[in-house]
């Protein structure tokens, strides 16, 4: 792995840290975050730091729910990665019969899932993720995975786009399948996929040649309710993305390769404002704190970077 290196703009370490990990009795430090945030004013980038990572290329990355892990996805590997004390905690082997296309941390940090063939559920024990069995999705091969708040697990691939229930125990509930274009049988290659927090909105992204393509749909409902296209200067043809939601689903954050982060107002279909260049490769995720003040995002060239939302929320607000 490479050699760990923090490199921060304006805040220490063990600061950066705990803003997204704070432990009981840390109120001293919170505070100190606090003051040093308010001194910012026009600063965006708030703190950065380099995260080890193995030779072989990423393909996608994931938070866990308070945003001190991540899911490192290699492929034939997952790492699940300690951002506080910089350590591999747990490997995931054995994902199926094809290379891992993606993963994801369901909201309460006790399910992690692979997409693959097949798709699968590891649920957290004392010992690490632990193997639960596989989903066999009739969505195709490279989909994209999400959890929803209430243990929803949804996967997208071609023309499909598939949801089921995650019981306690790791076992299957209700599960439903959404035919995304009945009337265009033109296979789909997605690059993205979030639920909102309260499962009723899911945000599906692709790029074909320069075009880059969001829809947002209530899945009870199986219907389409937003539907967008612009030019992904920044995207690669079939390029993977990043999409977040903000907790009052009023702000929809999209990443476009390593030129930047777009915070789009998914209600009125509108660009708000752009988080300019900051990574030196693709932007592969994206995590909101729980009070949505600051926008995490990780990439491929192994730096995870801190942002002030609080202008687009201002924005938003207005």
């Amino acid at each position: 792995m490479n050699a760990i290196k923090i490199s921060l703009l304006c805040v220490t370490s063990i600061v950066f840290f705990n803003a997204y990990g704070m432990e009981e009795g840390d109120s001293q430090k919170e505070l100190s975050w606090q003051l040093k945030a308010l001194q910012l004013k026009e600063a965006e980038v708030l703190c950065s730091a380099e995260f080890p990572r193995r030779k072989k290329k990423i393909r996608t990355l994931a938070f866990n729910p308070r945003g001190t892990k991540l899911g490192v996805n290699y492929g034939d590997r997952v790492d699940i990665l300690d951002l506080k004390t910089q350590q591999v905690e747990n490997s995931l082997f054995n994902l199926g019969y094809d290379e891992c296309s993606d993963v994801a941390f369901n909201r309460d940090d006790q399910f992690f899932a692979t997409a693959g063939v097949p798709t699968k559920i590891w649920k957290k024990q004392d010992e690490g993720y632990v193997d639960k069995g596989g989903i066999s999705f009739d969505t195709k091969m490279d989909s994209k995975i999400a959890f929803s708040a209430q243990n929803k697990l949804a996967e997208i691939g071609g023309n499909y786009l598939e949801i089921v229930s995650i019981q306690e125990n790791g076992r299957l509930g209700r599960r439903y399948i959404i035919d995304l274009y009945p009337e265009d049988k033109k296979y789909q290659i997605w690059a993205a996929l979030a639920f909102n927090s309260p499962g009723d909105r899911i945000a599906a992204g692709n790029v074909l040649s320069v075009i880059r393509k969001l829809e947002i749909w209530d899945p009870e409902g199986k219907t389409r309710i937003l539907e967008r296209e612009d030019v992904a200067e920044g995207l690669k043809n079939y390029g993977k993305f990043s999409l977040v939601f903000r907790s009052d689903s009023q702000i929809l954050a999209s990443t476009r390769g390593k030129k930047g982060i777009d915070i789009l107002d998914p209600r009125s279909n509108q660009l708000i404002h752009l988080l300019e260049i900051e990574h030196k490769d693709d932007i592969l995720a994206l995590h909101l704190s729980q009070d949505d003040k600051s926008l995490l995002s990780a990439s491929r060239d192994g730096t995870v970077k801190v942002w002030d939302m609080r202008m687009c929320n201002q924005q938003v607000k207005q």
